[in-house]
């Protein structure tokens, strides 16, 4: 009876140590976490920048007049760009939605749309 006291009371201790054990890694991974949603969001943010300079820029040179060369070069460019900024505001979305900070709108689908640009 005495031995199984002093196992129960080693089984409690060994679960106790445990437990502190998993919350603080826990709480490391959660300032991890945390770290790393500041980071996604503020390098998205520091490409997103001058990638919008370059969309500017590109479409204010496509007004004027330049040959057709450089018209296809600088539209290569915009479409870059352009893809470019899609990606990472994908990421940034990804990086909100994995932090729990992603907002759902509501409003009609226009599912024709869809398939039509998607086709």
């Amino acid at each position: 009876m005495y031995a199984s006291c002093a196992t129960n009371r080693e089984l409690e201790q060994t679960v106790r140590v445990r437990t502190r054990e998993l919350e603080e890694r826990n709480q490391q991974l959660q300032v991890l976490s945390r770290a790393k949603t500041d980071f996604v969001a503020r390098m998205s943010h520091e490409l997103r920048t001058p990638m919008n300079g370059v969309l500017g820029m590109t479409g204010l040179l496509l007004d004027t007049h330049i040959d057709q060369s450089q018209r296809r070069f600088a539209e290569a460019i915009h479409r870059s760009a352009d893809s470019l900024l899609a990606i990472v505001d994908d990421v940034l979305d990804f990086s909100k939605i994995e932090a729990g900070r992603a907002a759902v709108g509501s409003g009609r689908l226009r599912s024709d749309r869809i398939v039509r640009t998607n086709s």
